[in-house]
């Protein structure tokens, strides 16, 4: 049985042109979008100091897999364009793209079990490490305080819960909290590891010293200077 494994001169039945590119492209298209996207995941988590933590670590090496695994898709969709039985029938040029495509996505797997393993540790970490308020309470013979959580350093900065409670009543804090931008400097600061040197370069953020001049406000409101009438 003769077979013409060019698409550009086939003449079978079978594999026309446009059956051929109409299969192909897409595929290229789909591989190209792939590499692109994965690209940039690598990028921003190497360019990105705050993103060098162990998840995200893990997490680039799934994207480096899965570059792996578009580029060799790549590979395979243009020997299929150019050379379309091959990829059915099997030929020794295929063996090697085939080989590059089947070790990406065994790698790809391990990248997700491991990444899995990492989130079931880090939440089985946080249970065994984290005591809630009636538990606490339960060790302490029901006298729970907050000077049980403060250490000797914690002591001078601490601030009354009185005056604590008033930045839940406060419409002024209220309002800023609205502001997504603020929401999400706030949430960069909690789950922030070197969170002094973030908090000097936020306070930089005009936004970020508003919402802090506001929670002084209402802590420790500025006294009322006495002026003599004249």
């Amino acid at each position: 049985m003769n077979r013409d494994l060019n698409c550009s001169g086939n003449g079978t039945k079978v594999w026309s042109s446009q059956l051929v590119l109409g299969l192909g492209i897409p595929q290229l298209t789909i591989n190209l979008i792939s590499v692109a996207f994965n690209c940039t995941v690598i990028f921003t988590i190497v360019s990105t100091k705050d993103l060098h933590k162990p998840i995200f670590v893990l997490f680039c090496n799934l994207a480096f897999s899965d570059l792996f695994t578009s580029s060799s898709g790549f590979w395979i969709s243009i020997l299929f364009i150019t050379d379309p039985e091959s990829t059915v029938f099997g030929s020794k040029d295929i063996l090697v793209p085939y080989a590059f495509y089947t070790i990406s996505i065994l790698s790809t797997i391990y990248n997700q079990v491991s990444i899995g393993i990492e989130r079931y540790l880090a939440v089985a970490e946080g249970f065994r490490t984290s005591c809630s308020v009636p538990c606490c309470r339960q060790h302490k013979g029901n006298s729970w305080s907050v000077e049980d959580i403060l250490t000797d350093s914690d002591e001078q900065d601490r601030v009354p819960l009185q005056k604590l409670k008033r930045l839940g009543e406060s419409e002024e804090l209220k309002d800023l909290l609205r502001n997504p931008h603020l929401r999400q400097l706030l949430v960069a600061v909690d789950q922030a590891e070197e969170r002094n040197s973030l908090m000097k370069r936020y306070m930089q953020e005009p936004l970020f010293v508003e919402f802090v001049d506001c929670c002084l406000r209402i802590v420790e409101p500025p006294e009322k200077e006495n002026i003599l009438p004249e």
